[in-house]
Parts: structure tokens; sequence; C-alpha cells
């Protein structure tokens, strides 16, 4: 009679537990386990097979199913965790190769390039802005230095405009591109037999 009138009762508040547990619960296929149902089922088990007038037994059981859910719990928070730092990202992800995928497009945009330069700025100048954009963001001066290596390599393949100037500008600019592609690629450490 005491169970029915107290809420703080050791077989109520083990009842409301197993009740509050089982809200929102679905059957598991079958052959896939489910430790929320097992769990139940031993403490109906040890209730059946262990009571005796004393309620002692009930309090343990509480006990230790409050610390099955509490396990419980913070697994299902870690997996979600890492869920959502998985989504995250991939998130950032797909937005650094959006803008290094922009950022080629623009520097490609009413130019002529070689197929060999096309190859270099789709794989591995393409991973190398990728990359400084995750580790360093938009805002750095390494994606500004990124953005100018494009922007160099385009016009050094395809000069435009050309003027009385280009010749000696391309002679002066070509090493400090070639160096400068070759750094970035170690940075990503891209093939070195692919790089030379």
């Amino acid at each position: 009679k005491n169970f029915f009138n107290r809420g703080g009762h050791p077989v109520r508040k083990l009842l409301n537990e197993l009740a509050l547990a089982a809200i929102g619960w679905t059957e598991k296929k079958s052959g896939q386990r489910d430790p929320l149902r097992e769990k139940i089922e031993s403490i109906v088990e040890r209730v059946l097979n262990e009571y005796n007038d004393s309620v002692d037994l009930f309090t343990e059981l509480l006990t230790d199913f409050e610390h099955f859910l509490d396990l419980d719990r913070r697994r299902r928070e870690l997996v979600e965790q890492r869920l959502k730092d998985v989504e995250e990202a991939r998130a950032r992800q797909q937005r650094a190769s959006d803008a290094a995928q922009s950022l080629l497009d623009e520097v490609r945009e009413g130019r002529t390039l070689p197929q060999a330069v096309v190859w270099i700025m789709d794989e591995a100048l393409l991973k190398y802005l990728q990359w400084v954009i995750l580790r360093e963001g938009e805002d750095s001066d390494q994606w500004h230095k990124a953005r100018r290596l494009a922007a160099n390599l385009a016009w050094s393949v395809d000069p435009e405009p050309v003027t009385e100037d280009t010749r000696s500008e391309l002679l002066k600019a070509i090493p400090g591109i070639v160096d400068g592609l070759r750094m970035a690629l170690q940075e990503i450490s891209w093939d070195p037999f692919a790089t030379d």
C-alpha cells in the first residue's frame, strides 16, 4: 500500500524510471541487440527470483538501472557529438572545396591554358588551396599568397594583355612562380616525382 501512496517509495521510483526509459523505445530488428530491453528483463527476472519482504532489492535495482541509463546517455551523447563533428568537418571541407574551385574558375576565365597547367590546377593546386583554407582560413596571408600564386600561374602561360614589357615580366616572374608552386606542393606532401 505504501508503494501507491508514497512517491519516494523505492518500488515506485524504479517503476517510474523503467516507464520513462521505455518512452520512445521501439523493438529492434530480429538478431539485433537491444540493451534497454535486456536490462529491463534482467530487472524483472531479479524481482521474480530474489524478492522477499524487503524493499532493499528495489533500491539496489534502482541504483543499478540509473547507472545503466547514465552510461547509455553518455554513450549516445558521444555518438551524437561524433556525428556532429563529422558533419561540421564535411561542411568545412565542402566550403573549402567550393572556394578553391571558385578561385581557379576565376583565374582561368578568358584564358587558354595548356592541358598540363589545367591538370596542375585541377589536381595539385586545388588540393593546396583547400588545405590553406582549412588550415589558415580565407582571411589569412597564406590564402592571399595562394590566390596570387594561382593567378600568376595562369598569367604565366597566357599573359593577357601582351605588351612590350610582357617578356621581361615573365622572365622575372616564372622562377618565383615555379618555386612557389613547388613549395605549395611540398606543404601538402604532394608526390615529389609528380612535382618534378
